[in-house]
């Protein structure tokens, strides 16, 4: 959270989080030349497992996953027009490997050389592996394992989409 209103701050925009609880605190950041605010707020977002977006004024939001449910729903018949599933696993993985380095540099050390955090999906069946380079300067397992289960969960969840047109919002 400070470090979204530090880069924002220059901005005028405005950060506001949902939650309390925002997640492992990541102390140190790795800043690639050429990223943008917001490019590095969404990377240190996914270690912490939260979302980033834009509420209607502009202004950045912080939130974990939406509990409330819609004042007027959609009925079948009623006030949808069109509906479609779609069901895909071609964004997702089997295996989700957080690593701290693109090179292991440290070979003579073993594992621990490029530690990594490994997090299974059991649900895919063919080994299909997703490697994911931490952008955290100070390598932490719980961090890493926390990155991989935020990426799992949102292939996951992108996965799996509803498209409804309804005749209005209201």
């Amino acid at each position: 959270f400070d470090m979204a209103t530090r880069l924002s701050k220059s901005f005028g925009i405005k950060v506001t989080s949902a939650v309390k609880d925002l997640g492992i605190p990541i102390n140190k950041v790795l800043i690639n030349a050429g990223d943008t605010p917001y490019q590095v707020i969404e990377s240190a977002a996914q270690y912490g497992g939260f979302l980033v977006y834009e509420d209607e004024a502009g202004g950045l939001v912080l939130d974990r996953l939406g509990t409330n449910v819609m004042q007027s729903g959609f009925a079948v018949p009623g006030n949808i027009e069109n509906i479609h599933y779609e069901q895909t696993i071609d964004g997702r993985f089997s295996h989700y490997l957080v690593v701290w380095s693109t090179i292991d540099q440290h070979q003579d050390l073993g594992s621990l050389g490029n530690n990594r955090a490994i997090v299974r999906d059991e649900t895919m069946k063919e080994y299909r592996p997703r490697i994911i380079v931490s952008g955290q300067l100070t390598p932490a397992f719980d961090v890493g394992k926390a990155r991989a289960n935020w990426e799992m969960a949102r292939r996951l969840g992108r996965s799996q989409a509803v498209n409804i047109v309804c005749d209005s919002w209201r």
